[in-house]
């Protein structure tokens, strides 16, 4: 599980996350790395492609960015997008130059059928029938609940709904063996463009596949090497068939794996974590009778807390990335601080002494004060609430409330509380505070 696939090097484009949230959602591992990445270090990962992202250089200038040229000497495909392509065909002796007419917007993508290239026949054994990998792809639960969701994969679908020639013609479709990057592309499909620079001429060793309006070469190829570069961007939804280019190329010329998941993801990192962290399975007799009494028990090792606050840190930068890093580190350094400051500190674990949760909290005038935090994102907050507020109330028998705060653009979890019996009190900024009447709570545990 979550052994890299497609590793991404990063040379700075707004579009590179992209790049391998479209192949995460056709179930393929992706990784990013910046294009300075040691040689060593790509080895390690030991991916089955390789795609070099855009960016905002141009290559003929002093100290553009530029990879370890061994990267080519992998015995992998490597994929080349906008700067990626024009480095490519830098770096193998074409010619780049800057555009006359820079294209920023929609083109026209037109396949030309080359279908005889020298070179091609090794490697028409690897390719994939994609269209009808395709027809499984689209069977699986992992496509469908993308597709539910409205995401990039559909794309795929719209793509080949255009395809409305009979069996056995090639128009508007072009999916001759010689091109499989192009399996169930359509002609003059929309592709998106964003460039100053273009390639005037081609290495030696490669062939035109494509051409816009305004580039000749807007696609182009050495099959013997399996080197791929394309002047527009398939990551963005404005380009139709983008998604189907990038898993032709991820599945059909690389043969990556599809079996990827961001719910086995979480489970995996936290499970590596734990082994990194030393807290792994280990548990005694003790520990377990103490769990079927107790579902929660404290914790006054510092170390064991901060060991405990890196597995949270992970498992919830993780299920938030979307986020940002600067809010996420943002929110860790609070909560790191709360913790430190509070007075109890109890934690959760499974009957294989797996950590699942943590909370702390601190008594104020017979006024419980918690917060309560997820590890293990299979359980709901409100069963992790409901749980650690009836261990609080078994230890202090006088608490007359609970009281916490949540975000108040968190509907869901606003929701979870309001069915929980909480009332909602004063707001100070985007917290609102929660307040239980400790009566409501069950005292058995």
């Amino acid at each position: 599980m979550n052994q890299v696939q497609i590793l991404v090097l990063d040379f700075g484009s707004q579009y590179t996350q992209l790049i391998a949230r479209r192949l995460r959602e056709f179930g393929v591992y992706t990784e990013i790395m910046p294009y300075f990445e040691k040689l060593e270090s790509i080895k390690a990962k030991n991916p089955k492609g390789i795609i070099l992202s855009g960016g905002p250089a141009s290559v003929y200038e002093k100290d553009s960015y530029k990879p370890d040229s061994k990267i080519f000497e992998l015995g992998v495909p490597v994929l080349g997008i906008c700067y990626g392509m024009q480095y490519i065909a830098y770096h193998f002796g074409g010619k780049v130059i800057r555009a006359k007419e820079q294209e920023f917007g929609k083109a026209r993508l037109e396949i030309i059928g080359n279908g005889s290239l020298d070179g091609h026949s090794a490697f028409s054994d690897k390719s994939l029938n994609l269209r009808s990998d395709f027809q499984s792809l689209t069977s699986s639960k992992l496509l469908q609940s993308s597709l539910d969701s409205n995401d990039f994969s559909s794309k795929i679908l719209e793509c080949q709904e255009n395809d409305t020639s009979a069996e056995g013609e090639q128009s508007p479709i072009l999916a001759q063996e010689a091109t499989p990057l192009f399996q169930g592309v359509k002609q003059d499909s929309i592709v998106w463009m964003s460039h100053a620079d273009k390639v005037e001429e081609i290495p030696s060793g490669f062939v035109e596949l494509a051409k816009s309006g305004n580039t000749h070469y807007c696609v182009i190829a050495d099959f013997k090497r399996q080197i791929y570069a394309l002047q527009f961007h398939p990551e963005v939804v404005h380009s139709e068939c983008g998604a189907q280019i990038l898993r032709n190329f991820a599945v059909g010329i690389c043969g990556a794996s599809t079996d990827w998941n961001m719910k086995n993801f979480i489970s995996y990192e936290i499970e590596k974590i734990r082994k990194i962290t030393g807290l792994e399975s280990n548990a005694q007799e003790e520990i377990g009778m103490k769990m079927q009494q107790k579902l929660f028990y404290e914790i006054k090792d510092t170390k064991e807390k901060e060991q405990i606050f890196t597995l949270w840190k992970e498992s919830f930068f993780t299920a938030h990335n979307f986020m940002g890093e600067r809010l996420l580190e943002s929110i860790a350094k609070e909560l790191k601080e709360r913790i430190k400051r509070a007075k109890y500190f109890l934690v959760q674990k499974d009957s294989k002494d797996f950590i699942m949760a943590f909370g702390i909290y601190d008594l104020r005038d017979s006024h419980c004060h918690f917060e309560c935090y997820l590890i293990d994102r299979s359980i709901s907050q409100s069963d992790l609430t409901k749980a650690f507020l009836r261990t609080i109330k078994a230890s202090h028998s006088d608490i007359q409330s609970f009281l916490t705060q949540w975000d108040k653009h968190d509907k869901k979890g606003l929701k979870a509380f309001d069915e929980l019996g909480f009332k909602r009190g004063e707001l100070s900024g985007d917290m609102l505070t929660l307040v239980l009447d400790c009566e409501k709570v069950q005292s058995d545990v």
